[in-house]
């Protein structure tokens, strides 16, 4: 651990399993909050993990930032298990030809109201914008992800537009009760 690290846990955060290895200076975590969150941060020198409020992420999954970037998470998300998010490779790739180095991180913005299921991996320069669905098993790399959507598939593919989800486990008493509406019902709109 290096110096300037700030990690700031906000009021009800919930863990089980949750290890962070800040490597080097100036790293900031901040977790929002009523968050339940497990698994592995991984941060470095000058990178910036955001995470907004009401994220329910039981599982273990694994957040790693290098190279001055950012991992952005939004308001009111819910994660499965087995997720990678990684805004650097961890090691330098280089055109031969030119000596120029090809794998240069990016952040990772991650709106409000994402549910990404198991077994997925959110690489650099990806951005997921509010009320969307990422179904199982997908890799995100270099792509934006339109709202109230559902992508799905190797490579990913829109497989539904102008959806809303809601937490509510569907065998719980809270899901009998009727239909849940929140904010975050919305038409798809395309940037």
């Amino acid at each position: 651990m290096g110096g300037g690290n700030a990690i700031i846990f906000k009021e009800k955060l919930k863990v089980n399993n949750l290890i962070i290895n800040c490597f080097g200076d100036n790293s900031y975590i901040e977790i929002g909050k009523k968050c339940s969150l497990n698994g592995i941060i991984r941060i470095s020198t000058n990178c910036k993990l955001i995470i907004g409020d009401n994220l329910l992420s039981d599982y273990n999954n694994r957040y790693f930032l290098g190279e001055e970037t950012s991992l952005i998470i939004g308001n009111d998300c819910m994660f499965s298990g087995r997720i990678t998010f990684r805004t650097d490779d961890s090691h330098a790739i280089y055109d031969v030809m030119t000596g120029n180095r090809i794998n240069i991180a990016k952040n990772i913005t991650i709106g409000n109201h994402i549910w990404i299921c198991e077994n997925c991996t959110i690489l650099k320069n990806t951005i997921i914008r509010d009320g969307s669905v990422v179904g199982m098993n997908i890799l995100l790399s270099s792509c934006i992800i339109a709202n109230n959507s559902i992508v799905c598939g190797s490579p990913y593919r829109y497989i539904r537009y102008n959806i809303a989800w809601e937490k509510p486990y569907v065998n719980g008493d809270l899901f009998k009760k009727g239909l849940i509406k929140s904010q975050y019902w919305r038409k798809t709109e395309f940037e």
